[in-house]
């Protein structure tokens, strides 16, 4: 027989939130798998590097298509030094 999981009665007591083949909680704020590359074709990633490089998504892909996904040469391209 197998044991069950007792569900936790505490008040306002949640399940954590995992989803399936995921290690992250949903509530985990998004960043990119490699933090050393650009990767323009995924918009999430786009976003992430905009808010993060604090310039226009459109200024990044232009970068990445002259200097590559290479995000020192990216913020390099950018004028951008030190974040």
């Amino acid at each position: 027989m197998i044991a069950r999981r007792q569900r936790d009665s505490r008040p306002g007591f949640t399940e954590p939130a995992i989803a399936k083949g995921c290690p992250r909680s949903m509530d985990t704020p998004y960043a990119p798998r490699d933090l050393t590359q650009i990767d323009v074709s995924r918009p999430k990633d786009l976003d992430y590097w905009a808010k993060t490089l604090e310039t226009d998504a459109e200024k990044i892909q232009q970068a990445v298509r002259k200097v590559g996904p290479v995000l020192e040469k990216v913020k390099k391209e950018l004028g951008i030094a030190g974040v």
